[in-house]
């Protein structure tokens, strides 16, 4: 792609499209067999899945694939893709399965508690896989873009005093 000038948002509302016209006029392409996808909360959308959809060997509809998603806590971008789910079944894979996975294996119990309480997750996290670390999450709060940078500089320059380099 070329270079793109618009905001990141713009960018990545159209990307979808480009990516279905560069597919459309490039139809000789392969296409893929079997489809696994993490973080599908993100692409839970009928741009996105146009171009998935596409890019598969008899399309969504017919494809073995395997999606991953949290569209409980993660759903970041449509504010509601869990709602999408079921449009998605009906309009692109009526096969479609699927399954709550309610544990956080990736945090430890402090930072869960500090999503689960900032995020307004309901429900909840069932369980927390990790053991706790004993460090609490740190919060900043900030007044304007500078001070935000300002503080972001603060931190990190504390992080690199502790021993901790920049490729870690």
């Amino acid at each position: 792609l070329q270079e793109y000038d618009g905001s990141e948002k713009e960018y990545w509302n159209e990307l979808p499209e480009i990516a279905y016209g560069k597919l459309l006029e490039n139809n000789n392409f392969s296409k893929f067999d079997y489809l696994v996808v993490d973080e599908m909360q993100d692409l839970m959308n009928a741009d996105c899945l146009d171009v998935i959809d596409l890019m598969l060997e008899g399309g969504l509809k017919d494809c073995e694939m395997d999606f991953f998603g949290d569209f409980e806590g993660q759903d970041i971008y449509s504010g509601g893709s869990k709602k999408f789910i079921d449009e998605f079944r009906k309009n692109y894979s009526p096969r479609a399965q699927g399954y709550l996975l309610d544990e956080n294996c990736r945090n430890t119990p402090q930072i869960s508690s500090c999503v689960q309480y900032l995020g307004l997750l309901d429900p909840p996290y069932n369980r927390v896989l990790r053991g706790d670390d004993g460090i609490s999450p740190a919060i900043r709060f900030y007044s304007s873009a500078e001070d935000q940078l300002q503080k972001i500089d603060a931190y990190l320059s504390d992080v690199f005093d502790q021993g901790f380099k920049r490729n870690d």
